[in-house]
């Protein structure tokens, strides 16, 4: 009945827990190959430790693993015969081992995370397409104006610093499409991208506002090194 992704993970972890009697579930998501990250969590996690390496071993099968006072029971979760997550419940060792009946229901509960995992991975991305410029990557205009210079705004309110926002273009560039053609124009607009990034610092932020309009922010920053940056940018175009 959830809509939003992480309130689906956590609320699964939390009615798994409950429906085996386990002190606590954890969901998990595939990051690089071979690694997972915790999506979501519910119960008592106290001694547990990390459980990387047993995740790790994770394929078809159902494991079970006993460290410190916790008796762990895991599944990989699937999508298209790809693993992409993982669930482990635990429960107090002095219970004894989990039985056949938590067996086959964590394996059924790991089919429909698979799904799941899936569905939020998809999710994702196309929120990262409605956000981002097709070419360069960067956030799109209005990624940057409707959601991110509102926030950093508000940021330079509350901390009552410094920051300045550049705006950028590339002179005659109409000619290079017209003249060289769209592949030289796309070029040159990359060119102009890897540039702006190279002299921006992870905390700036640099977006692409459309044609050959980009918009670069340079987050807590005094005057005088901003006007620096500009100049440097200047003779980089050079």
């Amino acid at each position: 009945d959830e809509v939003e992704p992480t309130n689906m993970l956590t609320t699964a972890a939390g009615a798994t827990a409950r429906a085996l009697g386990a002190a606590g579930c954890s969901i998990y998501r595939q990051g690089k190959p071979g690694t997972f990250v915790a999506a979501a969590q519910y119960g008592n996690t106290e001694g547990l430790g990390e459980l990387d390496d047993f995740l790790s071993r994770l394929d078809g099968e159902v494991l079970e693993l006993e460290t410190g006072r916790w008796l762990v029971l895991a599944a990989a979760t699937h999508y298209r015969q790809s693993v992409n997550g993982a669930i482990c419940m635990w429960r107090d060792a002095a219970k004894g081992a989990w039985d056949d009946d938590n067996r086959i229901l964590i394996g059924d509960v790991a089919n429909q995370l698979g799904i799941a995992n899936e569905q939020i991975a998809i999710h994702e991305r196309i929120v990262k397409l409605s956000r981002t410029d097709a070419l360069t990557g960067l956030l799109n205009r209005r990624a940057f104006l409707e959601e991110e210079l509102p926030r950093r705004l508000r940021r330079l309110e509350r901390s009552g610093g410094t920051a300045w926002l550049l705006y950028v273009d590339l002179d005659n560039f109409k000619l290079v499409n017209d003249v060289h053609g769209h592949q030289r124009g796309d070029e040159a607009l990359l060119f102009l991208r890897d540039m702006l990034l190279n002299n921006s610092r992870p905390r700036d932020e640099v977006a692409r506002l459309g044609g050959d309009e980009f918009a670069m922010w340079l987050d807590e920053i005094p005057p005088e090194a901003a006007t620096n940056r500009v100049k440097q940018l200047i003779r980089a175009a050079k």
